[in-house]
């Protein structure tokens, strides 16, 4: 059983009850899946997206057919529906009809039916006795089958009385009869919503209407079950199995788990009379009428496929699927999805296990924080609704202006605390970023458990109750704050909780001696294992590589600019690019995302372009980057992006002090392998030699943090013959060393 969604296309094994992906890591071309279609006639899964782009899947193998994505055509590019034919596949679009033959993996035909050869958005088509039927929002077309010019637009009628003119988002051939579904929602859709579709039958030359009432028709499909024909519509809230005469086998609007109602997007019925739905909140769902019961199969993953802000650390990973204010007047909601926890090789959900004491704290969350001494156990903030507190995969609490002693403070009566931002410093205790007040800054401490508010409205250059954003809490225990539009605070209390002043405090701009900021679009903030300062701003990367004088008082410590050569010419780093979230790996270069121009992989000082991921050279689900983190113990990085997240297993992890329990995986390196042979939990930055026990030297590199890559290669490039390696790593600073070896089988 195979369901799309946005990301891909997931596939059901009714025999073993396995799960599998399909997506861009796996061979697919695109995401923005919305249909998936399989051909038993040579057992081939068709697939359809949003862009016109169309995949082809046999036995994993996957054929791309990316001419209408990559064509010209103005307008809607979305493929909608697929019909077969044997080996022809009817494929209906935004630009109208399109045949493919599946023995060729050709396009055969393209159809713009409109009138004069315009095109028309096609929903859906099929073939009814010896005429193809489609349905187009400008009504029902028809033309014959034989048509030797099915390209021609004059062969083409549009089918008038009695039906009306208007959208048809649906057409099926069932048994002696064909379906129709008139969308009052599509044809109206100002204030039609929950205005009742028609469905049209033809039937021995005639159409008719079908007198029920149908609230919204998502799709119209057909089954056949032992030789009989049923009918299956998908309505707003529910679905229904109907014979050819109308009488109504299954209705299905609400699940047995968690009393939950339907919001089907399509459904079929499987030979023993199960019906299948794809859901939009509940995946893959199983309907056992004999029952009354239904089972829900969604692949392991984030419960939401925006990703604004992730946090990991060791094998835990947090994801947050909310976002930041988007009007004056009230925050961006997203439901109560809640956060994401993958942890113990799962994912959890965290909404009500327990309940929390306030359920709109789920909404609006943002920002996340992981305690430094214990994974599973953290921190969100929610931009509205205060900060919520997770342990061991479940809310244990949330806090707000009722039960902070008034640290936390309220915007208004309704949209309450606003958290831009949460972080930890080296003693455990946890900051927050508290928006649009004078008192911006909260620390909840760990000795105690007392909550403590900072009032910054007499230092210099304040902007008063402003949003705030991103919080970073540095090495040495200063806190930076972003304020959009305004600039940046930064606070030094030395761990002494001390009140505010002109001496600990200073607000950052874009003036010259007080920070000379490029741009007051700051979009984030990033300590490197040096401790400067990286600043991603609408306009460039600055840097401030000695953040602590800005308590010196002005002049001297403004933002520098860093140099990069690129194709000839030298420009700042991110010139031009809004520049979202900045990671520091173990190596100390830089991953940095960006809106629109994906993600970068920058040497330690930033002056050199090491990699650059698009979704176009890469399995990145998009462009536009809301937000990156690192594993440090394997150098897997998280990308956080608009359609979902995706890791890149990367070479730099955090690096130890001294040499312990230094190994190379694989040992051994079997036959035929060609991938990396990673060196593992080395001192920062070693000094690495690779040579054979008669101490020939094959191979010389330097560790990126605490790991050291090899791909079994001599320094021609050659592959190393077969026996065991003895790998010299030594520090830096020539004060520790260690040897080593591995198995290679060539």
């Amino acid at each position: 059983m195979y369901c799309c969604c946005s990301s891909g296309v997931f596939s059901y094994n009714l025999s073993d009850h396995s799960l599998q992906r399909y997506n861009k890591v796996t061979g697919l071309s695109d995401i923005g899946c919305t249909v998936a279609r399989f051909n038993p006639y040579n057992n081939t899964l068709v697939i359809g997206y949003t862009d016109g782009n169309i995949d082809l899947m046999t036995n994993n193998q996957v054929v791309n057919i990316p001419d209408l994505k990559n064509s010209a055509a103005l307008g809607s590019k979305t493929i909608n529906n697929i019909y077969f034919k044997n080996n022809l596949a009817y494929v209906s679009c935004g630009q109208g009809l399109m045949v493919i033959d599946m023995n060729q993996d050709i396009i055969l035909e393209v159809c713009n039916i409109g009138p004069f050869g315009s095109a028309l958005n096609i929903y859906s088509t099929t073939i009814f006795n010896d005429t193809i039927f489609s349905a187009t929002d400008q009504g029902i077309y028809k033309t014959s089958k034989n048509d030797p010019d099915i390209q021609n637009y004059q062969d083409w009628q549009v089918v008038s009385h009695p039906l009306p003119m208007g959208v048809y988002n649906g057409i099926v051939s069932c048994g002696n009869k064909m379906f129709a579904s008139y969308s009052k929602r599509l044809t109206y859709p100002a204030g039609s919503f929950f205005l009742a579709d028609t469905l049209f039958i033809y039937q021995s030359g005639k159409w008719t209407h079908d007198p029920g009432i149908h609230d919204n028709i998502n799709s119209l499909d057909s089954s056949t079950v032992n030789n009989t024909p049923y009918l299956t519509y998908v309505g707003y809230l529910d679905e229904k199995i109907v014979d050819t005469s109308g009488g109504i086998i299954r209705h299905v609007n609400n699940y047995s788990f968690n009393s939950a109602a339907a919001n089907p997007n399509d459904a079929i019925l499987d030979n023993n009379m199960n019906v299948w739905i794809a859901d939009a909140k509940y995946g893959l769902v199983e309907f056992y009428p004999e029952f009354g019961t239904a089972a829900s199969y969604i692949p392991s993953g984030p419960f939401s496929n925006s990703i604004f802000a992730i946090a990991a650390q060791g094998p835990t990973v947090y994801v947050a699927p909310g976002g930041y204010i988007q009007s004056d007047e009230e925050p961006l909601s997203i439901g109560d999805i809640g956060i994401s926890e993958y942890s113990n090789t799962s994912w959890y959900q965290m909404i009500d296990n327990p309940p929390p004491p306030r359920q709109d704290s789920l909404l609006d969350l943002c920002c996340l924080a992981i305690d430094p001494q214990n994974p599973l156990h953290a921190f969100a903030g929610s931009y509205g609704h205060g900060i919520v507190e997770y342990n061991n995969s479940a809310i244990s609490n949330a806090y707000d202006p009722t039960n902070t002693n008034n640290a936390l403070s309220s915007i208004s009566a309704y949209y309450s605390v606003r958290i831009g931002g949460v972080a930890f410093d080296t003693g455990g205790n946890l900051w927050a970023a508290n928006s649009n007040v004078n008192a911006c800054l909260v620390v909840k401490e760990k000795s105690t458990g007392t909550w403590q508010s900072f009032n910054f409205s007499g230092i210099p250059n304040f902007p008063g109750a402003s949003n705030t954003t991103n919080l970073l809490v540095t090495k040495t225990g200063a806190k930076w704050i972003v304020f959009p539009g305004e600039g940046i605070l930064a606070y030094q209390d030395n761990g002494t909780f001390s009140a505010p002043s002109s001496s600990n405090s200073v607000f950052i701009n874009t003036n010259v001696n007080n920070g000379a900021l490029p741009s007051l679009g700051i979009y984030c903030l990033a300590e490197d294992q040096n401790g400067a300062i990286w600043v991603g701003t609408s306009a460039q990367v600055v840097v401030f590589y000695s953040p602590d004088q800005v308590f010196n008082g002005p002049g001297g410590w403004d933002a520098q600019n860093v140099y990069v050569q690129q194709t000839g010419y030298t420009q700042y780093l991110m010139q031009g690019q809004y520049t979202t979230c900045i990671a520091i790996d173990g190596a100390n270069r830089k991953w940095i995302g960006t809106l629109g121009g994906g993600v970068f992989l920058m040497s330690a000082d930033g002056t050199q372009q090491i990699l650059n991921f698009t979704s176009a050279n890469s399995p990145l689900l998009s462009n536009n980057i809301l937000s990156i983190a690192i594993d440090q113990s394997n150098g897997e990085v998280f990308f956080g992006t608009d359609q979902g997240l995706v890791s890149y297993r990367g070479t730099a992890t955090e690096g130890n002090s001294a040499f312990s329990n230094v190994y190379a995986y694989p040992d051994p390196v079997p036959h035929g392998y060609t991938g990396p042979i990673a060196i593992k939990n080395l001192v920062a930055n070693s000094d690495i030699k690779i040579a054979t026990v008669n101490g020939e030297l094959v191979y010389h590199t330097v560790a990126l943090g605490g790991q050291a890559v090899w791909y079994g290669t001599n320094f021609n490039g050659n592959r190393v013959q077969t026996g065991v390696y003895l790998i010299f790593c030594t520090s830096p600073d020539g004060t520790q060393s260690l040897v080593t070896k591995l198995l290679l089988v060539n």
